[in-house]
């Protein structure tokens, strides 16, 4: 019996007089016999492919030899959606599987935007003028991306002060309550203070008067602006929608 046996990343095609199994035992043999084992390389197919809630950009799927890398992928979530990660655990949205060893078959998820999922756990705001972060559907004078931020009900008017002001004999302490999720979400919140306003412009508070107590879920964020001699500080919360 003689086999006939591929290196790695290589299988076996035929010998030369057209047997088709690697192994093989000759009977009967009546003449001399001279044969050659040919060999292919091993390719796999790359198939890449998303969810419900995006799509991919790129060629899925492909096909790459033994060793060889893949070209660029990347998972592209629909809007209101992001990227949390590849079925294979890969975090990156954007991916090149690199000296590929076996077939990969691999899907992307995607979940909800923070804010996005957020407003949608108000159901009675529906409509864009009422979900979009810079509208005020309560009419509280809160707009929903600051209601965001301070885990606030915006279908509902809170008559609650958003910021905490106390007074000292040399500095003005401003403070408020945010929700952590609402700052990884890119809505980044900050004090602006001025002496006089419509006279003074507001400027917003540096970081070395910032102090910020972390709770895990939420964030306590107290700013302690000097008084300079004024009789009077205001203050207010500015946030950034990304």
């Amino acid at each position: 019996m003689i086999t006939a046996v591929p290196d790695e990343g290589y299988h076996f095609v035929s010998w030369s007089d057209g047997v088709l199994t690697a192994e093989r035992t000759d009977t009967g043999v009546q003449t001399d016999l001279d044969v050659t084992a040919t060999f292919a390389i091993n390719q796999y197919t790359l198939t890449y492919t998303a969810d419900s809630n995006g799509s991919i950009s790129g060629t899925t799927p492909q096909t790459v030899d033994h060793g060889s890398d893949a070209s660029m992928i990347t998972a592209v979530p629909d809007e209101g959606y992001h990227f949390v990660s590849w079925s294979d655990g890969v975090l990156t949205a954007e991916r090149t599987d690199t000296g590929v060893l076996a077939d990969i078959n691999v899907t992307a998820t995607f979940a909800l935007d923070p804010y996005d999922e957020w407003i949608s756990g108000f159901p009675s705001l529906t409509t864009p003028a009422e979900t979009e972060p810079g509208e005020d559907p309560d009419g509280d004078g809160l707009a929903n991306a600051i209601e965001f931020v301070l885990g606030r009900d915006p279908s509902q008017a809170d008559p609650g002060d958003a910021v905490v002001t106390s007074v000292g004999a040399t500095d003005v302490t401003f403070e408020f309550e945010r929700v952590t999720a609402a700052g990884d979400a890119g809505f980044d919140s900050v004090i602006e203070f001025t002496e006089h306003p419509g006279v003074s412009p507001w400027t917003d508070a540096t970081p070395g008067m910032i102090s910020i107590a972390d709770h895990g879920a939420t964030e306590t964020v107290t700013v302690t602006v000097p008084r300079t001699g004024a009789d009077r500080m205001f203050g207010r919360l500015k946030v950034l929608i990304p």
